[in-house]
């Protein structure tokens, strides 16, 4: 979502991966490198998702898929609130995701949610049928 609005404002579709490389590089983002921002987007997303995993594991299995989405999305909406909201007003290594389309940004985080659930619901079953054997 991020790189399709990057290129319809004209930017070259990388260039989000240039602010979150901020968060290690500090800003201004056009002296960000892409790949740290790649780098960096994956292991926190990857972070972000066992840490939901974690969470949601004792209760996956008497909670409706519903609720799950739910969980997701309140979760997502969560780590969208603490980073460009609360840490990028305060540190001035996240400044630069203040500037970006923020409903745009709360929209992708809240995707990041509902893919997440859906990734977990799959991974259910399998899980549950491995442990029966």
């Amino acid at each position: 979502m991020n790189a399709w609005f990057a290129g319809s404002m004209g930017n070259p579709p990388l260039t989000p991966f240039r602010v979150v490389a901020t968060i290690v590089q500090g800003p201004p983002p056009p002296q960000a490198t892409i790949w740290i921002g790649m780098l960096i987007h994956s292991l926190l997303s990857g972070i972000f998702g066992l840490v939901f995993a974690a969470l949601i594991a004792s209760m996956r299995r008497r909670t409706s898929h519903g609720a799950l989405l739910w969980a997701g999305l309140i979760y997502a909406g969560l780590i969208y609130i603490v980073d460009f909201q609360v840490l990028a007003r305060f540190i001035h290594q996240f400044s630069a995701l203040r500037a970006t389309n923020q409903p745009l940004e709360l929209a992708a985080h809240l995707v990041f949610g509902a893919v997440l659930v859906a990734l977990l619901a799959l991974w259910a079953p399998r899980t549950r049928g491995r442990r029966a054997e």
